[in-house]
């Protein structure tokens, strides 16, 4: 009578550590970076960023697997603009941006110069409207800055 009720408490132990396995599969890996085509387009900054006495407008151009950004710098007396682009390869996964390479561009005019860059850096993206045309972009190099942009729609 013990050997049946030996085996049959092992026997339960086995069916609940089964069950157990069956009810709490393991959790997935995470999902690779995948293209936002929601994301992906030309967005212009809304107000200028001001840094080091330069006005800085910006404009980013998303594509599917690099990220293009044009810096016009506004110097102010005599008013003079000078424009620089910088690209890196990128991927993203759903709000996030993840920018892989080191990319430094510069132009002067030999008194003043104007200077784009980026570094690997996770950003981030929201939405700030229902039409999907108004976002934030939080880019933490090279100043954690919060941009404000708009999209430009397709001519």
């Amino acid at each position: 009578m013990k050997t049946i009720l030996a085996s049959l408490f092992v026997s339960i132990l086995s069916l609940t550590a089964f069950a157990s396995n069956e009810h709490h599969p393991h959790p997935l890996p995470p999902p690779q970076p995948q293209p936002a085509p929601i994301m992906l387009g030309i967005w212009h900054s809304d107000q200028p960023t001001f840094q080091n006495g330069i006005w800085i407008h910006s404009e980013f151009n998303f594509s599917e697997y690099q990220m293009t950004m044009h810096a016009i710098c506004e110097f102010r007396n005599p008013t003079v603009h000078l424009t620089v682009g910088v690209a890196s390869r990128a991927a993203y996964n759903q709000n996030l941006i993840y920018v892989y390479d080191n990319a430094d561009a510069t132009v002067n005019d030999g008194y003043r110069f104007c200077r784009a860059t980026f570094a690997p850096s996770t950003w981030e993206f929201y939405f700030q409207s229902a039409d999907m045309n108004h976002a934030v972009i939080f880019a933490p190099i090279p100043s954690q800055l919060r941009i404000p942009v708009t999209r430009i729609p397709n001519y």
